[in-house]
């Protein structure tokens, strides 16, 4: 499920809604030269699975190695909102769900919510500039 909200009279972006999705399949490819791809080059992570913020490639790429390196790591995107800021800025916020298989357990089923702050760069790709992800409170 999708919300779209336009400020300012900007039409939302295909290419930009589809970001959280190609992010969940480049993690569950578990590749991580994919995923690295669509961060801007000095991004910031919130990572669900760590307790420290990361910024830039360097960071990034470390926590990801570790990250994509668990066990049958599949990722999928459950709902999103997006909003419009600018023709060169977009938030989507949404919920996602992460599994992955445990030795003899089955598998374990994380739910976590996101947001993603998205800007174009100077050759007009989509990139995730910030990204906050957190485990889904127990209420």
């Amino acid at each position: 499920m999708s919300y779209f909200e336009t400020w300012g009279g900007v039409s939302p972006s295909s290419a930009v809604r589809s970001l959280p999705t190609v992010w969940a399949q480049a993690v569950s490819k578990g590749e991580v030269g994919p995923v690295l791809a669509l961060y801007a080059p000095n991004a910031v992570l919130v990572p669900t699975f760590s307790r420290t913020i990361l910024r830039g490639a360097p960071e990034l790429s470390q926590y990801f190695r570790e990250f994509l390196a668990r066990p049958g790591l599949r990722c999928r995107i459950d709902n999103e909102l997006v909003q419009d800021i600018s023709p060169t800025c977009q938030v989507t916020s949404g919920d996602y769900t992460f599994s992955q298989r445990l030795r003899g357990k089955g598998r374990k089923v994380i739910r976590a919510r996101f947001t993603y702050v998205l800007a174009r760069d100077n050759k007009g790709a989509w990139k995730i500039a910030t990204h906050h992800s957190s485990a889904l409170p127990k209420v």
